[in-house]
Parts: C-alpha cells; structure tokens; sequence
C-alpha cells in the first residue's frame, strides 16, 4: 500500500516500539485519513500488542472521523478494511462509493450490494457507468436498484445525449429540481457550515447534485441537516438521519414536523436508541404521518396525560386516538 513519508515513523518496523504504540492507541495528533491509514498498517504490525492496539482503535473509530477520512484519497485496502469494520453502516458505505481512493473492484462490489443511498451515487452518474460496464453489471445484481431505473440507465447508454445537450434527468425521485445555478467556488463544506441567509443556503442545496446531497446529508451540521432532512428525494432525507452528528433533539423535531415524509418516520421508528427517548416517541405518535402500525406499538409506553391528550386530537388516525382512549379506561378499570 502507498502510504505519505510523513507518517513512516509511526509504522517503520525501525520505530520504536513505543513510538508505534503510541499511535496504535491514537495518541499523536493526526488527521482522520493519516490516522486511518497509520492504524490499518499497525494493525498489521509483526508485534501482537502493537497490532491489537491498532485493531482496537480502528474498530472503535469515531463514525464522523471515518466520514472525514474517506472524503480524502485513502489506499483502497485501508478502503476496504473500513467497509468491512461497517459494513451495515449505509452512511460509511456511501461515502466510500464517493471516496477518490476507491478502485474498480471496490466500486463494483459497493454498487452490487450497497444500500439505497450508494444506488442512487452510481446511478446518477450515467457516464461513468456508460464506460465501465462492470459497475452497470454489479448495480444490476443490487435487490435495491429498481427496474425502472436500470431499464432508463441502459437506455441513455444506448442513445447518449448529443454533444452539447444535457442528458434527460433520472427519474423521480431520484432527480434532483433544476435551480438557480451555485457559485462555483463554493464547496459542500463550506455550505455545511453556512450560517448566513437561509434562503440562499437552501437555493445552493437545491442545485446540488444528489450525491452531493448525500454526502452533505452524511457530514453537514445542522443548518444543512435542518434543510436536507426535507428533500423531496427520500434518499438524501433519510441520509441524514445516518449523519454521525445528528441529535435527539434534533430527531424529536424532525419527528413531529408535519413536513417529514413517512419514509423518514418510518426510519426513525426503527432505531432502539432514539425510541428509548420519551420525546422522540410523543413527537411520532402526534405526527399523523408516522405509519400506524410505529405509532400503536408506542402507546403502551405513553403517560396518562398525554394518552388524554392523544384520545382527544383530531389530527391523528381515529383508530390511533381510539386505542388511546380505550388504554385509558382500562387503566381505570385496574
């Protein structure tokens, strides 16, 4: 593997063996990719302590720390290692279908198996699957690319857009709305991280491509989650709920928006830790959105006051406010 002459005296086996531990532990200040990288190869250190070390560190690696790194060109076998350490991980996935150190083989086998978030990067990029048809192959074997999409994909392929003239758009909902064009200048980090005129940020997210939005979905901070998380494009919606940095907090407000899309609800039903959280779970019960199957399974854990409050609405689905009030009554009756 290429690795940076800078970082040889953490992982020289003429190193010290100190020295080596040192960084096996993550103790020198290193960025995300040289730190992956100095951990991948200690892991592979001929010293057994040295190399656990390592191990240890890289599978308890901070989700946001390997976001950043893969945003760099990391190694392909550091690559890989990665995926394999997260492989149910859809927000680690998809970064590496985007990182700029992912070989072919990588891609092919991200592109046949990957999540949706990884369909919808390959399969917006039609050029590039026009070139290597290996990578159309493997997004053909994925149970998650629809029919539909593989049939448009193969039509471009067949009759490309003449020179000069913009391909069609994929279809909804994978497309993203055509708007007013960004400064060229401006890059995914710096809008993440934009706190100025929100109507502007929102214009320079629109005009994204999607996955752009992904990625930004992914590592954005909360202005850019605040507005992505209501992309018409459920994709780039439910991608930042993978994002690392996102909080409960911020999941109870997205819950209880009457903006959310069922698909992000549903997703949000799905995680044990945020259901843990009481106003996570009041804020998907009160949304008439959330799929009625999430919101009667929640009842039970609801307090008496806001069951009141939940048998009385008219917003939510009858049977849901029913139920409410017949779990009152019975705790009456006890």
């Amino acid at each position: 593997m290429k690795v940076r002459k800078g970082l040889l005296k953490y992982i020289s086996p003429d190193s010290p063996e100190e020295a080596r531990m040192r960084a096996a532990r993550r103790l020198e200040p290193l960025s995300p990719e040289d730190e992956l990288t100095v951990l991948f190869a200690l892991s592979h250190d001929a010293d057994p302590g040295v190399s656990g070390a390592a191990l240890k560190s890289l599978e308890g690696y901070p989700k946001e720390l390997v976001l950043r790194g893969l945003e760099k060109r990391l190694d392909p076998l550091v690559i890989k290692r990665l995926i394999a350490l997260n492989k149910d991980d859809a927000a680690v996935l998809a970064m590496a279908a985007m990182s700029p150190g992912a070989d072919d083989a990588i891609l092919c086998d991200l592109a046949a198996t990957g999540p949706d978030e990884v369909v919808a990067i390959f399969s917006e990029d039609r050029d590039r699957l026009s070139s290597n048809p290996a990578l159309l192959e493997g997004l053909k074997k994925n149970p998650r690319a629809p029919k539909y999409l593989i049939l448009e994909i193969e039509s471009y392929i067949k009759n490309p857009a003449p020179p000069g003239q913009e391909a069609p758009p994929l279809p909804a909902p994978l497309a993203p709305p055509a708007v007013e064009k960004a400064p060229e200048n401006m890059g995914l980090e710096e809008i993440g991280r934009a706190t100025g005129d929100r109507i502007n940020i929102y214009k320079l997210i629109q005009n994204l491509s999607v996955a752009e939005k992904i990625k930004l979905a992914l590592t954005g901070d909360k202005t850019a989650r605040d507005l992505l998380v209501r992309d018409t494009n459920k994709v780039v919606s439910g991608a930042v709920l993978k994002n690392p940095r996102i909080t409960e907090k911020e999941v109870a407000k997205v819950a209880l928006s009457k903006n959310t899309s069922d698909e992000v609800l549903r997703e949000i039903s799905q995680k044990k830790e945020w259901m843990k959280n009481y106003s996570i779970k009041l804020s998907m019960v009160f949304n008439p959105k959330t799929p009625l199957t999430a919101s009667l399974k929640m009842i039970d854990h609801l307090h008496d006051r806001d069951l009141f409050e939940l048998s009385r609405s008219r917003e939510v689905p009858g049977v849901l406010a029913s139920t409410a009030m017949r779990r009152l009554e019975k705790k009456k009756r006890v």
